[in-house]
């Protein structure tokens, strides 16, 4: 919570190595609170006495007086003080165990390897199956979040990707030319009735490098399947 009683959202970037063992604890502590005996302080307002503030005269000490009745409450005394030209308002606690935290909530995400869309549609290099699947869901769905996945019979496991919702993902993917460009890598109408199969009433997008059935026998089977085709350039054997 920031002065003034509002919330604030932000996104904190951390390039070292210690991200997690000291930044993201630094934010857990300041939410949640922690060890500290003796007297905490806390500024809640400064202005530099300047004479435009000067001038202000009784519009400042309103300022300062208002600021002091708002965080009273949480704390043991709040004080308004003038020292080498500057008006404070400070709160003070005394705390013999923990201090208290500030609240809000906070999650730890790390990044994996770049994923670059150039080079994805160039063919220049094949990306793991995870970085490819997790871009797919990021452009095709607004959904952030994923169900619990189903219960699969083997041969499907590992073409589906997740599930959100009333939609099912599935990739027929594996960072390898060969298989790219086999008929393992190639939706037919017996994977698509197996896919519809896993639940009749959703939607199933499936993503593969090319599909041996048209989209008139998967209305015609009412087959609830979106087909999107991943880049050609991604299977594309080198020097071809």
């Amino acid at each position: 919570m920031q002065q003034g009683g509002g919330t604030r959202k932000f996104i904190l970037v951390e390039c070292e190595d210690y991200a997690d063992t000291l930044t993201a604890e630094r934010i857990r502590r300041a939410m949640n609170g922690y060890p500290f005996q003796g007297t905490q302080r806390e500024t809640l307002m400064e202005k530099r006495l300047t004479w435009t503030e000067v001038r202000k005269g009784d519009k400042l000490v309103e300022e300062a007086e208002n600021t002091r009745k708002l965080h009273e409450e949480n704390f043991d005394q709040v004080k308004i003080e003038v020292k080498e030209g500057v008006l404070k308002v400070v709160g003070e606690r005394s705390v013999e165990e923990t201090a208290p935290g500030l609240g809000g909530s906070f999650t730890y995400c790390t990044l994996g390897d770049p994923l670059e869309i150039e080079s994805l549609l160039s063919g220049e290099g094949l990306p793991s199956r995870e970085m490819l699947a997790t871009w797919l869901l990021y452009v095709s769905t607004s959904s952030q979040g994923k169900d619990a996945a189903p219960k699969l019979a083997e041969d499907l496991n590992e073409f589906f990707v997740a599930k959100q919702g009333n939609v099912y993902t599935w990739l027929l993917y594996r960072p390898d030319n060969d298989y790219l460009t086999s008929r393992n890598a190639v939706l037919t109408l017996d994977l698509a009735r197996k896919i519809c199969a896993v639940d009749p009433k959703a939607e199933h997008r499936v993503f593969s490098p090319a599909k041996y059935v048209s989209n008139k026998l998967l209305r015609d089977e009412k087959l609830s399947i979106e087909h999107a085709t991943i880049p050609f350039a991604l299977f594309r054997k080198s020097g071809s």
